[in-house]
């Protein structure tokens, strides 16, 4: 069975990835020149056609902590180098700290640059493994299924990853991948099946 899972390949749609790859590139520049305005208006890039860098750690730290240009947040973690930490888990932290609107904006676009760099790189990963289909709208990935490695007994993948691939409004990847022309995909879900079984056996 997963010989044949394997053999088969996940269909992904041409144009709806390439689309959706687009979106994401122009939707992440956009949020890349919102954050420039904020950092202009604290005074960090005020060099004329210049755009400030939100993946420079030293950059958005200044941003983040600076006194008084910057926001001013409360330093919460620090890397092993003793520099201020804005990793993932301290932006998100921060959330608790984020009292004024200025805050709650550069938080935001953050969370939206992250979500973005996010999607591309699962979408270009995609596109990266994608063999043509004779079909020509898709390609096909031929990810490897393995049975064993997951806490929960179910089936995970890798190259590409297609465990959880997500659907959420503001990242909707799974739109990308649909069922060869003239074949239908049927979604079936055994929801809480674990916890049903035990149930079952402990009567």
């Amino acid at each position: 069975v997963v010989y044949d899972m394997e053999s088969a390949g996940v269909p992904i749609h041409h144009k709806r990835l390439h689309t959706t790859l687009r979106t994401f590139k122009k939707k992440k520049a956009l949020t890349e020149v919102s954050l420039s305005h904020v950092a202009r208006q604290h005074r960090l890039c005020t060099a004329p056609n210049t755009r400030w860098n939100p993946n420079s750690t030293q950059q958005l730290s200044q941003l983040l902590y600076g006194k008084p240009r910057g926001l001013g947040f409360p330093i919460l973690s620090r890397t092993a180098g003793g520099a201020p930490s804005v990793n993932a888990g301290t932006l998100d932290l921060l959330q608790n700290h984020a009292v004024t609107p200025a805050r709650r904006k550069t938080l935001a676009l953050l969370g939206e640059l992250r979500n973005s760099d996010s999607a591309i790189r699962y979408l270009q990963s995609y596109s990266d493994l994608a063999v043509p289909s004779p079909c020509g709208k898709f390609s096909l990935l031929y990810p490897s299924f393995w049975i064993v490695g997951t806490a929960t007994t179910r089936f995970s993948s890798s190259n590409p990853n297609l465990q959880n691939v997500s659907t959420q409004d503001d990242q909707p990847l799974r739109a990308v991948f649909g069922p060869r022309p003239g074949t239908f995909w049927y979604d079936i879900d055994y929801d809480s099946l674990e916890l049903r079984i035990f149930a079952h056996a402990a009567k």
